[in-house]
């Protein structure tokens, strides 16, 4: 399974925001566009374990395996601004294939993308307006909401449980130190 999460910008252009892979090995949430504020790469491989890049930072988690996952917990919970899309990464709306997601909203957006093996609906917020979901199936599913952003996030709706270990840093001697 691989889909895209794209934004319609409002000269007929898009960008790409993310890219969804489900493989037999894991699943793999890759940010397409750093500069805006969709940067975050994530993995969570069958075995369960989990790789968090985001913020310049690199760190390793466990969670239960992919495939008995169990619950709700939120991967991305991102704020996009419009206006530090990188124009260079702009393609036509034809690159967007059918199953992708695709957003045609202005101004700045949040995006909180969620794996859940139950959830078919999310409740509104208060805090989200005009809120969209989009679901995509796999096992266990995502869901991504998509709503408009001016101002704080909040907190996820689905804070992660996984049991994240501080990064190592390679270290020109080969000597493995933590980082503090």
């Amino acid at each position: 399974m691989r889909r895209r999460i794209y934004l319609a910008l409002p000269n007929g252009g898009v960008v790409s925001l993310y890219r969804l892979t489900r493989t037999p090995s894991g699943l793999f949430v890759v940010g397409t566009m750093a500069k805006a504020g969709a940067g975050q790469h994530l993995s969570y491989q069958e075995d369960g374990v989990c790789f968090d890049h985001s913020g310049g930072q690199r760190a390793r988690g466990r969670r239960r395996p992919l495939a008995r996952h169990t619950g709700a917990v939120t991967l991305v919970l991102t704020h996009l601004m419009l206006y530090q899309v990188d124009a260079r990464e702009i393609t036509n709306l034809d690159q967007v294939r059918a199953g992708d997601i695709l957003i045609d909203r202005p101004g700045d957006i949040g995006i909180e993308i969620i794996l859940s093996d139950y959830l078919e609906e999310l409740p509104a917020r208060p805090d989200r307006p005009n809120a969209d979901l989009h679901f995509i199936p796999m096992a266990p599913q995502l869901l991504v909401e998509v709503f408009d952003a001016s101002g704080a996030l909040g907190p996820p709706r689905y804070p992660d449980d996984a049991n994240w270990e501080p990064p190592f840093l390679r270290q020109p001697s080969g000597k493995d130190q933590l980082s503090r």
